[in-house]
Parts: structure tokens; sequence; C-alpha cells
């Protein structure tokens, strides 16, 4: 009938900055700089997004602390946080562990 193996529970994954990639205030959010120079400049909303995210939460932990703090619904900042998250990983300065 059915096997008798089971899977391994997934780790929970946590965003990382890539190697050499730097972070740094500004007045209006945070810079992100990567390896190669190219700075990405983000608004204060989506540094505290970043800066969440990499205090080891996850999107939906982000996006309901965020909703919390901000009186937005939950599902509109989920939706911003995976937005960032898609930048940030196609501009090749962030990835899962």
């Amino acid at each position: 009938m059915f096997s008798s193996w089971q899977r391994r529970p997934r780790r929970p994954q946590t965003l990382r900055l890539r190697r050499g990639v730097r972070i740094g205030p500004r007045e209006d959010g945070l810079a992100v700089i990567s390896p190669r120079g190219t700075v990405l400049h983000l608004d204060h909303i989506a540094a505290l997004m970043l800066r969440t995210l990499l205090d080891g939460h996850g999107v939906t932990a982000t996006a309901a602390r965020l909703a919390e703090q901000f009186h937005v619904p939950q599902q509109t900042v989920h939706t911003d946080v995976l937005g960032v998250i898609a930048e940030l990983t196609r501009r090749k300065v962030v990835y899962w562990r």
C-alpha cells in the first residue's frame, strides 16, 4: 500500500545577504550595495521589511508585523514583501538559506 518512508520536515528558510553585499543607512531608508558597486535605494518601509527578514522572520511573520504596525491589510503587506524579495533576488543581493 503505502511506503514506510517519511519526508523529513523542511527547515524554515531565512533570507541572507550574498557575500560582499553591504547595507547602510540613508535619511529616507536604506542603501543596499552589491559587490559590483550597484546601489539600490530602499524606502523606509522596504528597509524595515528587509531588516525583519534578515533577522530571521519569515514572509508571513514579517507581513503580520508590518500590517499591525502600519494598520494596513496583511494580504497587501504580504504581496509587497514578496515583491521586495523578488526584486532583491533578481538583483542578486539576497538568497534563501
